[in-house]
């Protein structure tokens, strides 16, 4: 989508993006002058700070920006300037943030003794972005039995997943776990603590 600042069109701007660490991104920006063959100039800024160009960025005189290869540091948010006859104009700003999985999870579900019939709801927790993929595992194999509904809430950067069973059975009882993992992050897994669910 193209937008008008004065007589400065962008024809495109930088769009919010997750990225991995060591990961290499290109943000475009281009714009023209309304009625004008003018050649415009571009310049980037993070936050209200000029981008100062090193070893790990390039800026393209078409508006492109590089950064060679991501790290913690260049989080935050991005514009770019563009400016040439007299006048200047800025972009949207775009949201840079990194690709994680933290290392053990928030909360574990938790072990509990629970009466036939009664109803139960186990839940775990791990921060992640974007939202992590949560498995639910009973004696180690993936979770399959009727009876069951599994619902998965974002709070902030922090994905939840509840199990929950309406009527407890024998076939109920056993260890929980959950498993983990970040759809940008490939290989990266993590296991929560186990809980054992025993029938009084």
């Amino acid at each position: 989508m193209s937008s008008v600042v004065g007589l400065i069109q962008f024809t495109q701007e930088p769009s919010s993006m997750i990225a991995r660490l060591s990961e290499s991104i290109w943000w475009h920006c281009t714009a023209r002058l309304v009625g004008s063959n003018t050649a415009l100039s571009y310049s980037w800024f993070k936050g209200d700070q000029p981008i100062i160009i090193n070893s790990n960025t390039e800026l393209f005189q078409n508006g492109t920006f590089h950064i060679r290869e991501v790290r913690r540091v260049d989080s935050g948010s991005y514009h770019c300037r563009a400016q040439g006859g007299g006048e200047i104009a800025y972009s949207e700003s775009a949201t840079l943030s990194i690709a994680e999985l933290a290392a053990s999870f928030s909360i574990n579900p938790q072990s509990m003794s629970i009466n036939l019939g009664s109803p139960m709801s186990l839940l775990c927790a791990i921060e992640s972005n974007p939202q992590a993929t949560i498995t639910w595992l009973m004696d180690g194999s993936p979770y399959q039995g009727s009876g069951v509904t599994i619902a998965t809430n974002v709070v902030n950067m922090e994905t939840q997943s509840t199990l929950n069973v309406a009527v407890v059975e024998h076939r109920h009882s056993g260890q929980y776990t959950c498993t983990a993992s970040n759809p940008l992050l490939a290989g990266e897994m993590r296991l929560s603590d186990s809980a054992t669910i025993t029938l009084k």
